[in-house]
């Protein structure tokens, strides 16, 4: 590296300044040499270099007090006649060096601040008995069901945009990015796509990922496939190839839409997919022949009042509610 002011500038000196342990002197000369824009980019670099290997550590004060007495020692004047002016310009060089060096620790402050800010935050929800929303920085969203957690960080990376989901279930509606693949990371594979929405279980032993739009690559250490809409994917844990099958039931996530459709389904069917979407309440049948009858509807956004309500008048039925207990009765079906 070049010199200023005599003093060779070195990534020894830049870090003995980012250590607090640089004179006066040296700081004044690093001041200098980083006017220049290639030297500048240069000292950033070292500074996100000595962050990352310092973690937690703030840059320190230049001590100052003992580099001055040194600096005063050395200028003392030989002759009494010229003793004000040697102070005199003693005062300026000095207030010239704390100004430069003042202005390269707040250079240095700004460059750490930089950095800090561009480290993304891994956050953690968890949920109990409640769904939750949530948005990542790049506008895509899940919707978690009860008992789910899931990691992820506070802002993407322009390069990858990567999260983890722990044991439950989540809804994912993935913003399209061709450059920069989405992937959820769990136990057993790794779910990738560019843009869709998918529904992901997860437990112990298995993951089951069921496609609602775009394509969906599903892969694990041993094995890898690509889903379209319409399908789903099991992984079971050890070493058995992914098993791709045709969706059984497309009121999976039904949770996360608000939507319902049910073509020539099962009431006992049906129950189901309204317990996964509204676990609170509980159904009864007085006669078990009722859960054959089969319901052609759909239902966008209706309380479950008005879901159950619309079902006992198309099956003839009667309901008895208590709380949010339902207990229905009817003659049924063979």
């Amino acid at each position: 590296m070049k010199k200023e002011n005599e003093i060779e500038v070195s990534d020894e000196l830049i870090a003995r300044y980012l250590s607090g342990e640089a004179t006066p002197e040296e700081a004044m000369a690093l001041h200098d040499w980083v006017k220049d824009a290639q030297s500048s980019a240069y000292f950033e670099k070292m500074a996100a270099a000595w962050e990352v290997a310092h973690p937690g550590k703030k840059f320190k004060s230049v001590d100052k007090a003992g580099a001055w007495a040194k600096l005063a020692l050395q200028a003392e004047p030989k002759r009494i006649n010229k003793e004000k002016t040697k102070l005199f310009g003693l005062k300026k060089s000095t207030l010239s060096i704390a100004a430069s060096v003042l202005v390269v620790l707040v250079s240095g402050l700004l460059i750490y601040t930089k950095v800090a800010r561009d480290v993304p935050v891994m956050l953690m929800v968890t949920t109990s008995d409640e769904f939750k929303n949530i948005t990542f920085s790049d506008s895509s969203t899940a919707r978690l069901n009860y008992h789910t957690s899931l990691s992820f960080p506070d802002k993407f990376s322009t390069r990858k945009r990567e999260i983890h989901l722990g044991i439950g279930e989540a809804f994912f509606d993935v913003a399209y990015d061709k450059n920069n693949p989405f992937t959820i990371h769990t136990k057993l594979a790794d779910i990738s796509v560019m843009g869709t929405s998918f529904n992901v279980i997860t437990d112990e032993d298995q993951v089951e990922v069921s496609v609602k739009s775009g394509v969906v690559a599903v892969h694990t250490d041993w094995d890898s496939i690509t889903l379209d809409p319409g399908f789903s994917a099991i992984v079971k844990s050890g070493k058995a190839p992914i098993m791709r099958h045709e969706l059984s039931d497309i009121n999976i996530w039904a949770y996360a839409t608000g939507r319902f459709e049910f073509k020539d389904t099962s009431l006992s069917k049906i129950i189901l997919s309204l317990k996964k979407t509204f676990p609170s309440y509980s159904f009864s049948l007085r006669n078990h022949d009722i859960g054959n009858c089969k319901v052609t509807a759909t239902f966008q956004d209706e309380s479950i009042d008005k879901i159950v309500d619309l079902i006992v008048e198309t099956l003839n039925l009667s309901s008895t509610r208590n709380g949010t207990a339902v207990i229905l009765e009817g003659k049924g079906c063979p």
